[in-house]
Formats: C-alpha cells, sequence, structure tokens
C-alpha cells in the first residue's frame, strides 16, 4: 500500500485521487487537467506518517448500522469522526506528498486524461444506463456518474479488464457513497458491459 517513501503506490490510490479531481473539475466547472496542476502547483505541506498508515482503502459507507446503547453509538460516531479526518486530510494533500510517482502518473496520463476527452460519448452511456430515479436528480448523482464515467473509461481507452474494473468502481461507490449507490453503478456497469 505504501512505497519505501511512504506514499500510497496502488492502482486504487490512482483511481482516488482521478475521482477526486474529476469530481472537482466537474463541480467548479474546470478543465480536471487544470484542477490537478493547481493542486500541484500548491505549496507543499507535510503528512503525519501516522496518517498515512491509518488510511485506509476498504472502508465503507455501506448499509445503515444498529447499536444497543449510547455509549455504543457514541464510540462509533467518534470512529467515523476520526476516519473522515483522515479521509480529508489525505485526499486534499498535496499530491506529491500523497502519492508515488506511479499513482501520479496513472492518474494524470491514463484515467483523468481519457474521461476527460471522452466525456461526451461517455455521457451519453451513462444516461442510457442511469435508472429513471436517478435521471430525475439531475446533477445529484454527480459523484456516483463521475465513477462510472471513470470505469467506462478505463475499459473502453485503456483497455483494462471490465471484472477489474467494475469491481473498483463498486468499490470506490462504497467508499464514497451511500445507500444503493454500489449496487446501481454494478448494476449498470454490468449491463453496460453485457451489450458492447
Amino acid at each position: 500500500k505504501l512505497d519505501k517513501f511512504h506514499r500510497l503506490r496502488s492502482p486504487r490510490a490512482a483511481r482516488e485521487l482521478s475521482l477526486c479531481v474529476l469530481y472537482a473539475g466537474l463541480v467548479s466547472g474546470s478543465d480536471p487537467l487544470e484542477v490537478l496542476e493547481d493542486r500541484m502547483q500548491a505549496r507543499r505541506e507535510r503528512v503525519d506518517e501516522k496518517v498515512l498508515h491509518q488510511y485506509d482503502h476498504d472502508a465503507k459507507s455501506g448499509e445503515p448500522l444498529y447499536v444497543s446503547s449510547e455509549s455504543e453509538a457514541k464510540e462509533l460516531e467518534f470512529q467515523q469522526e476520526q476516519q473522515s479526518e483522515i479521509d480529508a486530510a489525505l485526499l486534499t494533500a498535496h499530491p506529491y506528498v500523497v502519492y508515488n510517482k506511479f499513482v501520479l502518473r496513472y492518474g494524470k496520463e491514463k484515467i483523468i486524461k481519457a474521461t476527460s476527452e471522452g466525456r461526451e460519448k461517455q455521457e451519453a452511456v451513462v444516461k442510457e444506463l442511469l435508472p429513471s430515479t436517478w435521471k430525475d436528480e439531475g446533477n445529484g448523482k454527480l459523484l456516483e456518474t463521475t465513477i462510472m464515467h471513470m470505469a467506462i473509461a478505463e475499459i473502453e481507452v485503456l483497455g483494462t479488464s471490465p471484472n477489474i474494473v467494475i469491481n473498483e468502481a463498486v468499490e470506490l461507490a462504497k467508499r464514497f457513497c451511500d445507500g444503493f449507490a454500489p449496487r446501481v453503478v454494478n448494476g449498470c456497469l454490468g449491463n453496460y458491459f453485457r451489450s458492447r
């Protein structure tokens, strides 16, 4: 998970970075590559090495949790707040401090570029795949649809195995979205793969 310089080095880290950059570009109306470049030009501040070791790619939002006591609820809330602070520290930190060269290159030159350049074509495909309840929400599912755009770009442009891409897209949805998003992302991308 970490290289010898204590930076994230996995393909999943590249996908997480790409998702954050693509989403920020959509929200701000900016070119995602410019968003990444701005982040790269920002002042570098160190990230506590403990935070890097505590970062969990596999933390999931998932189904509602039920507790049997007030103290259990407070403990769970405390743990979730700690994890959120770690996530925020890493996902907003300077990319050179958090990610190794492989992650930065793969994210920028492959995923972000392929997703940005094929946005119009992907948009038509994603609109066709979305369930009607999501279509009515307009930009309400922007994060979820960005995950699908990335997945389609990885399959079509980068030639990554659809099974790997769909699995990773579902994991991103579990990590960053809530409710039924992972199931919907899985179903939409599964339908897309079967139809092509």
